[in-house]
C-alpha cells in the first residue's frame, strides 16, 4: 500500500483469514483439479463473518 498522510487504514478485519464480502460471484469450480463447472455461489453473513451457500445442483456435481 502506498503510505498516504493522514490516510488511516483498518486492516482489522484481515486479522483471521481473508474476508469476502456479502454477495453473489460468479466462480470456477474445480474437484480434483479438475473444473467442473461455472456457478453463481451466494455468500451470506453469518455472525461476524461470512459463509458460502452452496447449491443442491453443485453439491449434486461434487459428491457424484
Amino acid at each position: 500500500m502506498k503510505n498516504l498522510p493522514g490516510v488511516k487504514v483498518d486492516v482489522a478485519r484481515y486479522a483471521t483469514g481473508n474476508p469476502i464480502d456479502p454477495g453473489t460471484y460468479t466462480l470456477d469450480i474445480f474437484l480434483n483439479g479438475r473444473q467442473i463447472g461455472r456457478e453463481n455461489v451466494q455468500v451470506i453473513r453469518e455472525g461476524a463473518g461470512t459463509k458460502a451457500c452452496l447449491s443442491y445442483d453443485l453439491v449434486k456435481k461434487l459428491v457424484t
